[in-house]
C-alpha cells in the first residue's frame, strides 16, 4: 500500500512535470480589449498604492481599463490624489463580508465584459494586462494567472512558502495545459462577466467567505467552459511572503478548510493523493530514523523528494528565477503539511482578523 501510493504520486507529478517542459505559445493577435480590474481590499494602503502604480505603468492603452477597488473594511478608503491613466472607482461597502462578497459586488458594478481579479498586495510587470487581453481575445472564458514571489526566500518561513507554493503553481499550470484544471488563485485570475453569471447560478458555496477562485473554477469545468493559462513570463503577479510562520500556517489552514466542500472529483482525488503521500513520507522518514525502513521505501522517499524539487525548479524557471532550497525545510515540509491537514479539519484558526470555524 505504501509503495503503491508513493509510486502513484511520483507518476502523476512526473506527468505534470513533463507537460510543463512542452513549450506553449499564445499565437493570438494582440488586441487591447476593454478590461475591468477588480481589487478586493482590506489591508495596507501602501501595498495597494504599489499595485495601482504598476497598473498605471502598463504597456497597454489604459483608456480601455477601469479599476474597481471594493473596500471590504469598516472604514472608508482614502487614497492620495493622483492622476491615473485608467478610470478608478472606489466602492466602500463597509460590510466586512469577505472577499467573495466583494468580488460579487465588483462584477455587478463592472462595465466591461472581460474581468481581471487581483489581490491588493500583488505587484505586476508592465506586460500583465496585455497577456490577459490576448487570452481573452482567443475566446477563453477563464484565464488562470501565474504567481511567484518578488524575491528569493531569506528565512525558514520564506523557504517553506516558496517550496510549497511553487510546487502548487507548477501543478496549476500543468493541469490547465492538460485541460483538467485543478488549482487557481484569485490573486491573479481572469474571467468574463458572462462566465461569472453562469457559474454563480450553479454554485452553492456563498455561505463561505472565501473560495471565490476555486469554486468559480470548478463550476466553469462543470459547465465545460474554456479555461486557459496566461503567459507565465508576461502575466505572472508578484507576491510578498507572509510576515512569519504563524501567518503562513493560518493561511494554509484556511485553504484546507474550504477544500472539504469541493465537489470536483479530479480535485478531490488529487487532494487525497497528495495528503496520503505526505503522511506516508512522514512515516517513511520516521522509519528511517528508527532504522526499520526497506530499500524500496527508501527509494520511493528519494523519488518523491526529487520530483517535488524538480516541480519547484520548473516553476522558478518559468518565472525567470533561480531555484532556492534549504535542506531543513525540505525535511520539515511533510511534518508541517501533515499537521496542517489535521488542523484544516478540526479546531479554529484566525486569518486577517476573521475567525474560521469548521
Amino acid at each position: 500500500m505504501i509503495a503503491a501510493i508513493l509510486i502513484s504520486y511520483v507518476a502523476v507529478m512526473f506527468v505534470f512535470l513533463r507537460k510543463q517542459t512542452i513549450k506553449y505559445e499564445q499565437t493570438n493577435p494582440e488586441q487591447a480589449l476593454p478590461l475591468s480590474v477588480l481589487i478586493p481590499f482590506r489591508g495596507s494602503v501602501s501595498e495597494l498604492s504599489g499595485l495601482l502604480n504598476d497598473l498605471n505603468n502598463q504597456d497597454y492603452p489604459l483608456e480601455n481599463v477601469e479599476v474597481l477597488i471594493i473596500n471590504d473594511s469598516e472604514q472608508p478608503l482614502h487614497l492620495a490624489t493622483k492622476s491615473f491613466r485608467f478610470s478608478l472607482q472606489i466602492i466602500d461597502s463597509l460590510a466586512r463580508k469577505g472577499k467573495k462578497a466583494a468580488i460579487d459586488l465588483g462584477v455587478s458594478t463592472a462595465k466591461n465584459e472581460h474581468i481581471l481579479s487581483l489581490d491588493a498586495d500583488v505587484r505586476l510587470k508592465a506586460t500583465h494586462l496585455s497577456g490577459f487581453s490576448q487570452a481573452f481575445a482567443a475566446g477563453n472564458d477563464v484565464v488562470v494567472g501565474v504567481l511567484h514571489y518578488n524575491e528569493l526566500p531569506k528565512n525558514f518561513s520564506n523557504y517553506f512558502e516558496y517550496y510549497e507554493y511553487y510546487g502548487m503553481q507548477a501543478v496549476t499550470q500543468a493541469s490547465v495545459l492538460f485541460g483538467n484544471s485543478l488549482l487557481c488563485s484569485g490573486a491573479n485570475l481572469g474571467f468574463t462577466k458572462a462566465t461569472y453569471v453562469k457559474t454563480r447560478a450553479i454554485r452553492t458555496d456563498f455561505e463561505l467567505e472565501s473560495g471565490d477562485d476555486m469554486f468559480l473554477l470548478q463550476a466553469a469545468k462543470k459547465l465545460k467552459l474554456k479555461i486557459f493559462l496566461a503567459s507565465g513570463q508576461s502575466s505572472s503577479a508578484l507576491l510578498n511572503y507572509q510576515t512569519n510562520l504563524q501567518a503562513v500556517l493560518a493561511q494554509r489552514i484556511r485553504w484546507g478548510a474550504k477544500s472539504v466542500v469541493y465537489k470536483d472529483v479530479s480535485v478531490i482525488a488529487f487532494t487525497l493523493l497528495v495528503a496520503a503521500a505526505v503522511w506516508l513520507q512522514v512515516w517513511v522518514l520516521g522509519a528511517l530514523l528508527l532504522g526499520v525502513i526497506n530499500g524500496l521505501e527508501l527509494f520511493l522517499l528519494f523519488a518523491k523528494i526529487t520530483i517535488d524539487f524538480l516541480l519547484v525548479c520548473k516553476h522558478a524557471s518559468v518565472v525567470g528565477q533561480r531555484p532556492a532550497f534549504r535542506v531543513d525545510v525540505v525535511l520539515a515540509y511533510p511534518f508541517i503539511t501533515a499537521y496542517l491537514s489535521l488542523r484544516a479539519l478540526v479546531g479554529k484558526t484566525t486569518w486577517k482578523n476573521r475567525s474560521i470555524n469548521r
